[in-house]
């Protein structure tokens, strides 16, 4: 069979260059600087935008973006683009290490170019620690600490325990510091009273429990002022302990032979709720143990949930109903609460209920 080569080809060349993309991705640019930056310390990255548009007559799809390494993190608009409609990408930068770096990411879609090539460039510098950075809390008058509030979590009421919280003087000259309205059982001591010129110090409290009359949760306050600034809300310090009973020196004998605590259940759901619907439900604890069961205390996430024991002493084998009432009274209350149980039983010192709860549509 003989045929026109010449012919052929052009006849082909004809056709295929008859064949038109009806999906055609336009960017604004294909290439982002970010300039030199300082490295994040928590370590969040730099985004930058590249916007497209779909110039073609048909449906624009992203099948896939792809970035050349783990620290460019791309995200894209993943449902069609219609003709003339625009898309984005975004591409996150975190910078694992400091200097100059290019990265590229490479774009698949069913355009006529079929894959795109972006890229980020720039330089990150070290990041260098800023003192207000360490030391957030401004009590006034050039002195910065750590923290105000402090929480002990789990303290007994045998066992004393002590945290450590430091300041910073900024100022060229030293600053006397002064303690207020320390009350128990809080003992606050200044590691010294006066605080040399630019240089560290630090405070210790010590929560001791025995001097408290409450179970469970307790906050308490007290206030720490440098020389020449009024005390106010700034120099507030909170702290927050949960007090339960100690059953270290407890033998496994006096274990066996001691209160246990079981609830009805340990999740109570109550369902849809709107502000100031009040909703009421109950829960049965029974001590399964061979000694009376102690309800120390009973506490809550906010005062407009109340739980109440009909008893707060049970004898072994026996139950006590306890009666719970949810009244919220703004937006942010109608989220899931707990209550917590303070109890003598050595298998539910601090034992949780979970309440369920979701704002009504």
């Amino acid at each position: 069979m003989y045929f026109n080569r010449k012919k052929t080809l052009t006849g082909l060349f004809l056709l295929f260059a008859g064949i038109s993309y009806a999906q055609v991705i336009s960017f604004d640019k294909k290439e982002h600087d970010f300039g030199t930056f300082t490295r994040s310390q928590t370590g969040e990255g730099v985004t930058c935008e590249f916007i497209y548009t779909n110039t073609g007559t048909s449906p624009l799809v992203l099948n896939r973006v792809v970035a050349s390494c783990g620290c460019t993190t791309p995200e894209w608009t993943r449902e069609p683009i219609a003709a003339g409609k625009k898309g984005s990408i975004k591409v996150t930068y975190n910078a694992s290490s400091i200097g100059t770096f290019s990265k590229s990411i490479t774009v698949y879609s069913n355009s006529k170019d079929g894959m795109v090539t972006l890229k980020v460039k720039g330089k990150a510098d070290p990041y260098v620690e800023r003192v207000e950075d360490a030391y957030p809390i401004d009590l006034g008058g050039g002195i910065l600490m750590v923290k105000n509030e402090l929480n002990f979590i789990n303290v007994t009421k045998d066992e004393p325990k002590t945290l450590v919280v430091d300041f910073i003087n900024t100022n060229k000259q030293d600053v006397k510091m002064s303690l207020s309205k320390v009350t128990k059982p809080l003992r606050v001591n200044l590691l010294s009273e006066k605080v040399r010129g630019q240089s560290r110090s630090s405070i210790l409290i010590t929560f001791d429990a025995k001097d408290s009359k409450v179970w469970g949760k307790q906050e308490v306050y007290f206030y720490v002022t440098p020389a020449g600034v009024t005390t106010s809300a700034r120099n507030r310090v909170k702290v927050t302990a949960n007090i339960i009973d100690d059953i270290t020196s407890m033998t496994a004998e006096q274990k066996k032979n001691a209160a246990n605590l079981s609830f009805s259940t340990r999740n109570l759901d109550l369902g849809e709720m709107k502000v100031n619907e009040k909703k009421k439900e109950s829960l049965t604890i029974t001590n399964n143990g061979k000694s009376p069961l102690i309800i120390y205390a009973v506490n809550t996430d906010t005062d407009n949930l109340i739980a109440k024991p009909d008893k707060n002493v049970i004898a072994p084998g026996k139950s006590t109903k306890v009666k719970i009432t949810f009244n919220p009274i703004k937006p942010e209350d109608l989220r899931p609460q707990k209550i917590a149980f303070i109890t003598n039983a050595p298998n539910a010192l601090n034992a949780i209920v979970e309440i369920e709860v979701l704002a009504k549509r």
